[in-house]
């Protein structure tokens, strides 16, 4: 790759080695050669081991990874038409960048700004809402359809997480509606508040075509409404509208009075209570943590020490958890490749990925995490009992601060949790 680099500038390079699955298990060697000018040149030395394991398949990966996705945001910077075919194109291959590192829900937005403009770009609509001139409602899912369809395809596994039957974050009550007027010809805004009649009759009506269209595509299981930070109050507000027949996704603070009706439940950083995952695992339920603008540490912000992104993979495993959240994989600002800032966000709080798909530092980081994650996995159904197991994790979630954070101590706990996995290669079969 040919770079121009100014005189006395320091220029990182990232290397990324792929192992065939055939490797055979040892130590390989090869060398990487910079050149420059006419006749400069160094020729640097790599090795890597080779366990006797191999990563899953991402479908397969145990981590349960959410980063929302956006592709209003495609749309808009790669300056094609929303829902166009060029759009469509682009959106494979962002959503194969995420699915290669694990992603399993799809982020469906089923009404207009879901989260009320907290990005640059308002969030779609992939339902067509319309209103005829005698007040009825007709229903448009063929984005909706094609949205779900192209993840499935491009190996998005989890469900499909619908926003929302709410206005989020928090604890705003006002849901506006935004609908075509097919008598006006023109979009139009239905104000109504969580709870009083209008959004009750609203929503009726939308779920009575919702769930009788997904019953026909097969996906009314796989179904997921999410919602967004809201408090315990607004919670049974929403859940009077929710068909029974549709699982509930909500990310914010734990609430032991809601937990039995949430399927997919994130609890913000550092995460769920001791042995609720595992009492939610028994019930075939998934229980998550995440970081958003907060905490300071650790997160994923591009003045974060990128050690940090690795560290939310180890606190997973530290809190049981089953995996982590965050609510932007791409919500790009207005020029993300000028500056990460956006509003009162920190800078790289709206987005994980550069336009192209290109990746950061810190989501490479993050699928490093994720990888380790893994690992251990295979190495407690190997070894459960192996105290080098608990000593890893213990090395790797001593300190969250990536600024105090040792990286060799990563670096260690990741050495033992390899060497486990050696040794129980190495043991005689039963």
């Amino acid at each position: 790759h040919d770079r121009d680099i100014e005189g006395g500038r320091i220029q990182p390079i990232w290397l990324t080695l792929h192992v065939p699955r055939s490797a055979e298990p040892g130590t390989y060697e090869g060398q990487v050669t910079l050149l420059w000018g006419d006749d400069g040149a160094e020729v640097l030395p790599v090795s890597i081991d080779v366990l006797d394991a191999a990563m899953p398949d991402p479908k397969a990966y145990r981590f349960y990874l959410d980063l929302w996705q956006h592709p209003a945001a495609v749309a808009r910077y790669h300056r094609v038409d929303l829902w166009s075919d060029a759009h469509w194109t682009l959106l494979h291959a962002y959503n194969k960048r995420l699915a290669g590192s694990g992603q399993k829900p799809i982020t469906a937005c089923i009404i207009h700004d879901p989260w009320a403009s907290q990005t640059y770009d308002p969030h779609a609509s992939m339902v067509g809402w319309m209103r005829h001139g005698n007040g009825t409602y007709r229903f448009d899912f063929t984005q909706f359809d094609r949205y779900v369809e192209t993840c499935r395809t491009d190996g998005f596994t989890g469900p499909i997480a619908c926003y929302s039957v709410s206005m989020g974050p928090g604890d705003r009550m006002d849901c506006p509606i935004r609908y075509f007027d097919m008598a006006a010809g023109q979009f139009k805004r239905l104000e109504m508040q969580v709870g009083d009649d209008t959004y009750r009759a609203v929503w009726k009506t939308f779920f009575d075509a919702f769930i009788p269209h997904l019953r026909e595509r097969g996906w009314l299981d796989q179904v997921c409404i999410g919602i967004d930070e809201a408090p315990s109050e607004k919670m049974k507000a929403l859940l009077d509208v929710v068909p029974y027949e549709l699982k509930i996704g909500l990310a914010g603070n734990y609430h032991p009075e809601l937990d039995g009706h949430i399927h997919d439940y994130c609890v913000i950083y550092p995460g769920p209570p001791e042995g609720i995952p595992m009492a939610r695992r028994a019930e075939d339920r998934i229980t998550t943590f995440y970081t958003c603008c907060g905490p300071a540490f650790p997160n994923t912000f591009t003045f974060s020490p990128p050690l940090e992104s690795r560290l939310l993979a180890w606190h997973a495993l530290q809190c049981d958890a089953e995996g982590y959240l965050r609510w932007a994989f791409n919500s790009w600002s207005a020029d993300p490749i000028a500056t990460a800032d956006f509003g009162r966000w920190p800078a790289g709080d709206t987005y994980l990925v550069y336009p192209g798909p290109a990746s950061s530092v810190r989501f490479e980081l993050l699928k490093a995490g994720i990888q380790d994650f893994e690992l251990v996995c295979q190495a407690r159904d190997r070894r459960p009992e192996d105290p080098r197991l608990v000593e890893a994790l213990k090395l790797a979630n001593a300190e969250h601060d990536g600024t105090k954070a040792d990286p060799a101590d990563v670096t260690q706990a990741r050495a033992l949790v390899n060497a486990v996995v050696a040794d129980a290669g190495r043991a005689p079969s039963p």
